[in-house]
């Protein structure tokens, strides 16, 4: 449900920016065909907007040519979320979930009861046959003319008296199948029932329906004066506002007025390129990063929260002289590499703190390339010459000196946290690209996501004074290869804490135990490697070996470590 409840709100985005263009520009033109077209592209964007946004961006993405150990081991420090779980979701997520699905549910109810009771009145109608259609003639006098599907029903009275000016008018909605928009336009409203702009696109539709109705009426040599008096009889009556074209609408003025206004010319048809700005404006707002954030964050989101007693994370910081590790629950490498395969990128977050330590998410993973070929833009992006052809998956992917552990530790060693980000406690996450050149050296750099200037700068000048890199291969030839780099600031507040408030356990292997420094008392840790009491030292574990790594807050003092099979 958080999926189609994200993919909701980017539609309605789109639609309210759109939908408020041709209210602007075109709605009140005398070119009825043109509108009703124009009103079922903004719908077919609307909807279509997301994936096909998605469908462009996978174009020439492959899997990553490099993923990361998930976890590396060597002398740690482990910091313990306090009071979160596995499963842990904001209430007022899982609130706004429950509002929504409730929402879709009596929207959903009340289109049905409608449809019902209109097919009602049509089983219990006497059918007189006209062509293809059927017209339906009923005893209830109060029912105004409409017409649906391919029925066009109207009371035993309206039928002596102006049946054959009803007919002309409701078969001309029939002939253009008007009840397939007013059937989509709730479908729509249906799953944006929140969104003001869905119910008046449909009122929209219906209004260019009753327009091209009525000229067909006086197109077929009808008096205008008579056909207006009819009108004005019928403006009262039972209507079926969601599903079917009703003679007794609430537009009677408009349509009046339509009906003497001249045909709006050729050239004011390019007022409808104001929908190309408009489209632009509102993929730029899905674009803004606070609301690519809630769309995300809706998307994952959940009506029933699983609770587990592991840990939804342990940020393992860097020791003296250990290695960067990471900020992660049970995240196993199959799992990354799975969710690798299905983005445009999959990074390690390097997270930045003012003593410059570093931690990579393990739930995510170092990669190679986001699509070959792409180019970032942005004011942050510094280009160096651009290689001839650049690789996202390559035979054998680029080695730095030392592994992956070791570019983490080399921006550990030479990133430095911006003096004037942190007097303005400027924080946030900086999403840097760059191309390793067929000779090992770091090339082309640039931002694909920017937190702040100032922390674009710092994350770009460190990721291009990595040293060489041993280059990547397709067919035993050197080849230049993307990489993806997340790298996030993070403030400590006055007491010299994170912001998140996390006891720090430092942990190292002692004379064959696992020793917890807590604070600076000392305290005797279980080490368990795939089920068994792990006696060795710690940095004796291959990194490449590890498939996850989770920490035990049901039991005091219990690292759990899974390794591949």
């Amino acid at each position: 449900m958080g999926i189609l409840f994200s993919y909701s709100l980017y539609s309605s985005i789109l639609l309210s920016l759109l939908y408020l263009s041709y209210k602007w520009v075109l709605a009140g033109e005398n070119q009825h065909a043109y509108n009703r077209t124009a009103l079922w592209l903004i719908c077919l964007v609307a909807l279509l907007g997301l994936p096909l946004s998605r469908l462009a961006a996978s174009i020439g993405a492959d899997a990553p040519a490099a993923v990361m150990p998930e976890i590396e081991m060597g002398q740690i420090q482990i910091g313990l979320e306090a009071d979160e779980s596995a499963g842990f979701q904001p209430l007022w997520l899982t609130a706004v979930l429950w509002i929504y699905l409730s929402g879709v549910v009596l929207t959903a109810m009340q289109t049905l009861l409608i449809a019902s009771r209109l097919w009602r009145i049509i089983s219990a109608g006497e059918t007189v046959r006209e062509g293809r259609y059927k017209i339906i003639l009923t005893d209830d006098r109060s029912i105004a003319p409409f017409s649906w599907w391919r029925y066009v029903v109207m009371s035993r009275s309206d039928w002596n008296e102006s049946g054959r000016m009803i007919l002309t008018h409701e078969l001309k909605h029939l002939s253009l199948h008007h009840w397939i928009d007013l059937a989509v336009a709730q479908i729509i409203s249906i799953f944006q029932w929140y969104n003001p702009s869905a119910w008046l696109m449909r009122e929209e539709f219906k209004t260019v329906h009753e327009y091209q109705a009525d000229k067909a009426v006086l197109e077929s040599g009808i008096p205008a004066r008579d056909y207006q008096m009819l009108l004005i009889k019928k403006a009262v009556g039972a209507r079926f506002p969601s599903l079917a074209n009703s003679l007794n609408h609430s537009k009677l003025k408009k349509c009046i007025t339509m009906m003497y206004n001249q045909n709006s010319s050729a050239s004011r048809r390019l007022r409808g390129l104001a929908l190309v700005p408009a489209l632009a404006a509102a993929i730029a707002v899905t674009n803004i990063d606070a609301v690519a954030a809630v769309l995300e964050e809706t998307s994952a989101a959940r009506f029933l929260v699983e609770e587990t007693s592991e840990p939804v994370a342990a940020e393992i910081r860097t020791a003296v002289s250990g290695l960067p590790s990471t900020e992660s629950s049970a995240v196993s490498t199959r799992e990354v590499s799975e969710k690798t395969q299905d983005s445009q990128m999959s990074p390690a977050t390097v997270s930045v703190h003012t003593d410059n330590a570093v931690a990579a998410a393990a739930a995510e993973t170092l990669t190679a390339a986001v699509s070959e070929g792409d180019k970032p833009s942005g004011k942050a992006a510094e280009k160096a010459d651009a290689p001839e052809s650049v690789y996202s998956v390559v035979q054998k992917k680029p080695e730095f000196p030392g592994g992956d552990a070791a570019v983490l530790q080399y921006i550990s060693d030479n990133i430095h946290y911006p003096k004037e980000a942190r007097d303005k406690k400027i924080q946030g996450r900086v999403v840097v690209r760059f191309v390793i050149n067929k000779d090992g050296s770091v090339g082309e750099t640039s931002v694909l996501r920017s937190a702040d200037p100032l922390l674009d700068k710092e994350a770009m000048r460190v990721v291009s004074t990595l040293p060489a890199f041993k280059p990547g291969e397709v067919d035993g030839k050197p080849v230049s290869v993307y990489y993806v780099l997340p790298i996030g600031f993070s403030l400590k507040d006055d007491a010299g804490k994170e912001n998140s408030d996390k006891p720090v356990v430092k942990v190292k292997s002692v004379d064959g135990k696992q020793v917890a420094d807590v604070d600076g008392r000392k305290e005797e840790v279980k080490v368990y490697v795939d089920g068994k009491l792990y006696e060795g030292n710690l940095a004796d574990i291959d990194p490449s070996k590890i498939e996850s790594m989770t920490v035990d807050k049901s039991k005091e003092g219990v690292i759990r470590i899974e390794m591949k099979k």
